[in-house]
């Protein structure tokens, strides 16, 4: 019999907003890291809302990724999974039932698709830093080389916009 596997995947920096799986590896798998990523499910597209990740093989690692969806994305558990998958600083937002999660991310506009996070978001400098494996954020933003990082796909860049739209800076925003 033929086995496949999964060697050296990375998958980083992505905003996925579908209703697709985010991850869906039905194979052994080695070396292979999901790091940094903002996965949103909270409303369906067609007919169906799957799984946020879906894994049946152990040997992958998530790392500093923010899952948002709704009670169906997570069916009782952030992974639909058959073994062990090993995840560290990860974020989960169960918008159907909060107690149930993490909390509140507290993007910019997640109904305006602005996955951002907010000045007072929990998520900002809570990640690791992974800066021996990348260099730049989803928006193209450099990353710090020391210190914490933020959960999710795009890291704060020191400005949070406010519900006039007027940008400003942290400096600013205590004045």
């Amino acid at each position: 019999p033929r086995v496949q596997k999964v060697h050296n995947l990375r998958v980083a920096f992505n905003v996925c907003y579908d209703g697709q799986s985010f991850v869906y590896m039905h194979a052994p798998c080695v070396d292979t890291v999901f790091d940094n990523n903002t996965v949103i499910r909270t409303k369906s597209f067609g007919s169906h809302l799957y799984d946020i990740v879906y894994t049946a093989f152990p040997g992958i690692l998530f790392r500093n990724n923010l899952y948002v969806g709704t009670e169906q994305c997570f069916r009782g558990s952030p992974y639909k999974i058959e073994s062990r998958v090993d995840d560290q600083n990860n974020w989960f937002w169960n918008i159907d039932r909060p107690p149930k999660s993490d909390g509140d991310p507290k993007l910019l506009d997640i109904d305006g698709e602005d996955f951002r996070l907010r000045i007072d978001s929990p998520l900002r400098g809570k990640g690791q830093n992974l800066s021996e494996h990348y260099r730049a954020d989803f928006a193209g933003t450099s990353l710090p080389k020391t210190g914490p990082w933020d959960i999710g796909a795009v890291q704060h860049d020191e400005i949070d916009a406010n519900t006039s739209g007027h940008v400003q800076t942290i400096q600013d925003a205590g004045n």
